[in-house]
């Protein structure tokens, strides 16, 4: 089991709403530029589901799943809330 804090970054989700490391994760999850079949979609959903819950509480699996994710993904801007939410996966326990 590897959990992290569902921390609030600075980076706007909309006028009122902050982005928070759950929504990161679902970010990166999402982002499959090279598609996805229905087998990689069910384990992608899985991390989609614990984020939905806001308890960011991982089977190591699913947590696989997410690390090989943020691992890939290419960020458009340059944040250290991002930069952060990548230590946070790095040290999660």
């Amino acid at each position: 089991m590897k959990k992290l804090e569902n921390k609030t970054t600075t980076m706007r989700k909309s006028e009122t709403d902050f982005m928070t490391f759950a929504d990161l994760c679902v970010m990166c999850v999402n982002n499959v530029p090279e598609g996805a079949t229905i087998s990689e979609m069910r384990n992608l959903q899985k991390v989609v589901d614990v984020c939905e819950t806001g308890k960011l509480e991982f089977e190591d699996a699913v947590f696989s799943t997410l690390k090989t994710r943020v691992d890939a993904m290419k960020w458009g801007v340059v944040s250290k809330d991002i930069v952060e939410f990548g230590d946070a996966i790095d040290s999660a326990e």
